[in-house]
């Protein structure tokens, strides 16, 4: 597979620069889907794809609570992302410059240990922390249909994460401040993808998927021969040539 993109990608290392059946134009964009639209919700709420990337609040350490505990406290939020990669997701979140793609590596970044929890607080016992943790590395809410967003868009890699709109101090706390947000075909090295797929291997899947299931499969060309055209339709060889010292018969006195 040759790829013609204005990146390099850490997968790129095993395409073909001299194949020309099998091309691919990597180009990245962005779009922000209304997540209203019926595709994207559910009967229940927690499976919308807009609840997908819902903040997990994590107590700061020395935590002051309020009231006993039971009106929150100074807190960090986090929010998952969601990679798209050739019809499988992969969850990962952002901490400052780090990747974490899986609850251990996340608890040590943002040392867990450390946090003041609070067995009185409706919000910040220390095992409910941990079970929205481990929920953000979960794909247990992900729907199937979700999976069939690369073909919806026809492309193999996306990614779903959350934008942060400009709406002022006066609204910053309304409805529609945060937007989930889709990047094709972004770069996977940037998200340190290769610790979750080799690059061999990435090349592999990608040229499987792009020239397998997103290949679109245009008629044949009509490439019958003349001759099969005229026996189709009854002829011969000899149906218009005229016999020797007589005239060439007309298509309708051979039908007769």
């Amino acid at each position: 597979m040759r790829i013609i993109s204005k990146f390099h990608d850490y997968y790129d290392v095993f395409g073909n620069a001299s194949d020309t059946s099998r091309i691919w134009k990597r180009e990245t964009s962005s779009l922000l889907p209304d997540m209203n639209a019926p595709f994207f919700q559910d009967t229940n709420w927690k499976y919308a794809m807009a609840h997908q990337m819902d903040a997990v609040r994590i107590p700061v350490k020395n935590a002051n609570y309020k009231y006993g505990g039971l009106h929150g406290c100074d807190i960090d939020d986090y929010r998952r992302s969601l990679l798209l990669f050739c019809g499988e997701f992969y969850p990962f979140v952002r901490v400052a410059d780090t990747i974490c793609w899986d609850f251990d590596s996340f608890t040590q970044k943002i040392d867990l240990q450390s946090r003041s929890f609070n067995r009185h607080s409706t919000l910040f016992r220390r095992e409910d922390v941990e079970k929205n943790i481990r929920r953000m590395f979960s794909l247990d809410t992900v729907l199937p249909r979700f999976k069939t967003m690369n073909l919806r868009y026809k492309c193999p890699i996306i990614l779903l994460d959350i934008k942060e709109m400009e709406l002022g101090p006066v609204r910053e706390h309304e409805k529609g401040r945060y937007c989930v947000r889709f990047t094709f075909n972004p770069c996977l090295a940037s998200i340190d993808f290769q610790k979750i797929i080799p690059p061999f291997d990435a090349c592999q899947q990608l040229e499987s998927y792009l020239f397998n299931e997103l290949a679109t499969q245009d008629d044949p060309p009509d490439e019958a021969s003349d001759i099969v055209k005229r026996d189709s339709h009854g002829f011969d060889k000899h149906s218009f040539k005229a016999e020797p010292g007589k005239p060439k018969r007309s298509r309708r006195q051979h039908d007769d």
